[in-house]
């Protein structure tokens, strides 16, 4: 038996020596199994949620072929992190010997060193972390509830209920014991947790997840109420709070994965990326394109498989390098939320756009500066930063998806964008300004009554889209064909032609060549905003 225990140590100890001169490397493959089915690793929820708005299923949605997992399990002193269907590959861990040899492999397409630190004992505040706190007395978050025009919505029932939204952060200590989060519990309205970080509970890590989650889904009258408290919660760890690292944007990429096989309708995250404790992993602002860091990717695919993604726009105004938004705000099918004062002004720490390629950025803003939240207990306290405004925002979403489930999310995002009240004069301060409500309920009528689908009778899908978006022509007589145009945002003409659902098959038209940005699609004198990735 001592034999054995001295054995077990030296195994330990070598594995200790291996894993201690190691790197994380993420490993892309070069193809799929494709002889499985995508619906077999979805939730019920989740397929519902791509029936519902239209999307059909792609490359993405097939699982990393278990052969090539296999071949990369042989490696000595390797340690698989998590696996990713969206970029097709594996992040590991392993040494620099290791990794070389895995990117000679025939199925390897590319292994990208995170160049990772992992010796940070320090605390740190996720990126997007409380700029200040201040003592406020009960009963103020009806400021932050009538900024939005919610308390109108909340007098009409609609509380976000059916509603799942997935919150990202960094930890989410004393949620289960604080006063406004209680009944989240005892209604079992928390469905799913998880820590990608490292072993300890969700409820045993960092508290601003918890301030965060009362802004949005808090409940304890007469203190705090959240913009969306009768939702569904799925709490999810992919920030280290310990240090700022690269692969974070992996881990977050990671949580996006798990949220869409949910059947997570909303992200709500406080979190952003742009510069890090290794120099070399830095972004740099001509990054800012909507298609280049690693989150932006995830977000944008989160968007394309229908979820609305809700992002915390930054803190880092006073910081002269980079006052812009931050990661992943610049991907396109983002709703990038700045902080504004009670008067709608922007935040003096509230980052601001444009885009590297040149949108205007934030989508919106929301109160930001002396926000209620709930971090412990019954101790209730005014926080200030874009980590708030953007749950506040992502329960006004919730709100108006139980109002009109047909929504799609880029309808959703447009509803938001259009109710704000600078939608017709936005810049780069403050985006569209503050989002209402009662004009966003108004839209939405407004699009029952008239032309819900926006081109009288034709849907198009998906959209955002990556390469092939189809035209559903409906029951309209299939010799009725359409000119379309299609118009960049400077208003030059991209392509043109005829379509229509001609032998009863729908129409598809290849934008895989088309850089990713905004286009205009005109079709039956009607014109219908495209998002390419």
């Amino acid at each position: 038996m001592a034999k054995n225990r001295f054995l077990f140590f030296v195994l330990a100890l070598k594995l200790s020596y291996g894993f201690s001169q190691s790197n994380y490397y993420f490993v892309q493959f070069k193809d799929k199994d494709y002889s499985v089915s995508p619906k077999d690793f979805l939730s019920q929820k989740a397929i519902q949620r791509r029936q519902r708005q239209h999307i059909q299923y792609d490359s993405s949605d097939y699982p990393v072929d278990n052969e090539y997992i296999f071949n990369i399990k042989k490696y000595s002193y390797i340690n698989i992190k998590f696996v990713s269907k969206w970029q097709n590959g594996l992040l590991i861990q392993c040494r620099k010997e290791t990794a070389q040899s895995i990117e000679n492999e025939n199925f390897v397409k590319e292994v990208r060193n995170l160049d990772a630190i992992r010796n940070s004992n320090s605390e740190k505040q996720a990126t997007l972390g409380v700029a200040e706190n201040l003592a406020l007395s009960y009963g103020n978050s009806l400021v932050q509830i009538q900024n939005l025009g919610v308390d109108v919505m909340h007098e009409e029932g609609i509380t976000g209920k059916g509603v799942y939204v997935a919150v990202f952060d960094g930890g989410f200590r004393n949620a289960n014991t604080s006063t406004s989060l209680s009944h989240l519990f005892s209604q079992n309205r928390i469905k799913y947790t998880a820590n990608l970080v490292d072993t300890l509970s969700v409820f045993d890590k960092a508290v601003h997840g918890t301030n965060v989650l009362s802004c949005l889904a808090g409940y304890a009258p007469g203190n705090l109420i959240g913009t969306g408290f009768d939702v569904d919660i799925a709490l999810l760890i992919s920030e280290d709070v310990s240090s700022e690292r690269l692969i974070e944007e992996y881990n977050w990429l990671r949580a996006a994965e798990i949220a869409d096989s949910l059947g997570v309708d909303i992200i709500s995250s406080s979190l952003g990326y742009n510069t890090f404790d290794v120099a070399s992993e830095n972004h740099t602002l001509n990054q800012l394109d909507g298609n280049t860091s690693i989150i932006t990717k995830a977000a944008n695919m989160a968007a394309q498989k229908g979820i609305l993604v809700v992002s915390s726009g930054g803190n880092n105004y006073s910081d002269p390098q980079w006052r812009n938004i931050v990661f992943p705000n610049d991907a396109i099918g983002v709703l990038a939320v700045g902080a504004a004062n009670a008067d709608g002004t922007r935040a003096s720490f509230s980052a601001i756009g444009p885009t590297a390629d040149g949108r205007v950025k934030p989508d919106v803003v929301a109160l930001g500066v002396g926000v209620v939240t709930n971090s412990s207990g019954s101790y209730f306290s005014g926080s200030s930063g874009t980590s708030y405004s953007a749950p506040l925002v992502a329960g006004l979403a919730a709100g108006l998806w139980q109002l009109d489930t047909t929504l799609t999310n880029m309808q959703l995002l447009e509803v938001i964008k259009q109710s704000a009240n600078k939608f017709y004069n936005q810049d780069n301060q403050t985006g569209a300004g503050i989002p209402n409500y009662s004009v966003a309920y108004q839209l939405i009528q407004n699009c029952r009554r008239v032309e819900c689908q926006l081109l009288s009778g034709i849907s198009m899908y998906p959209n955002p889209v990556s390469d092939m978006i189809t035209f559903d022509f409906g029951s309209r007589n299939s010799e009725l064909n359409s000119d379309y145009q299609l118009f960049d945002v400077s208003g030059q003409e991209i392509m043109a032609g005829i379509g229509g659902n001609i032998g009863n098959q729908n129409f598809k038209l290849d934008l895989s060549s088309l850089q990713s940005g905004v286009y205009f699609l005109k079709v039956d004198q009607k014109i219908h905003k495209i998002v390419k990735l």
